[in-house]
């Protein structure tokens, strides 16, 4: 798929019960991405509220999906998430890359944070441009919260810490969903609920 610029658009609370590998994770990944792609400042605006502010949405962004894709075959990244490459433009001038990880599996990946930071690399090697990572962590394990990847080995230390998010966090703040205009709230709200009653498809429907 071709670069597509574009311009700016205006229950119960239990945790939700783990998901399965397979085609489950592989609808909810579409899901993801195409909700990135239509609500892509409002997905910002809801999740990393800071970086919302310092974004000139007036100038609009770039998909690069064709791009994206390119970088997996190279890297010989296995489809464990739906990732997604930005460019945007910061009120500050610079022109930046935000590469959104939002890993969809129900269990716990040891690899995850080093998997960021491999993308991160490869990609600012391929394009010459600064990357800034995010990530969205999906799945139901309360305790997988990782922000940073390090590795050191006596002397020597590579570390890399970006932003991330637990959406099951969010059941915490079901009521303020539930009034918020922004309709990537609805996105977050439909993904719990999805997880939580994958098992009873009428109650879901």
């Amino acid at each position: 798929m071709p670069s597509e610029r574009h311009t700016r658009e205006s229950a119960n609370r239990q945790p939700p019960r783990p998901t399965k590998k397979g085609k489950d994770r592989s609808q909810e990944d579409n899901v993801w991405k195409e909700a990135l792609d239509d609500l892509l400042e409002q997905f910002i605006e809801l999740l990393f509220e800071n970086y919302h502010k310092l974004i000139d949405w007036t100038k609009g962004y770039t998909r690069l999906d064709k791009e994206m894709i390119e970088i997996s075959e190279e890297g010989g990244f296995s489809k464990q998430s739906a990732d997604k490459l930005y460019r945007v433009y910061f009120k500050t001038g610079d022109e930046l890359l935000v590469l959104l990880h939002v890993e969809i599996q129900g269990y716990v990946d040891k690899q995850f944070a080093e998997r960021v930071w491999n993308y991160k690399n490869l990609i600012e090697r391929k394009y010459c441009q600064r990357v800034l990572s995010f990530a969205v962590l999906t799945d139901p394990d309360e305790d997988f919260r990782l922000r940073e990847y390090r590795w050191e080995f006596e002397e020597h230390l590579e570390l890399y810490r970006f932003p991330s998010v637990k959406i099951l966090d969010f059941w915490q703040k079901w009521e303020e969903l539930e009034g918020e205009k922004n309709p990537f709230a609805v996105v977050v709200m439909a993904h719990l609920k999805a997880q939580r009653l994958k098992d009873r498809p009428i109650e879901l429907k």
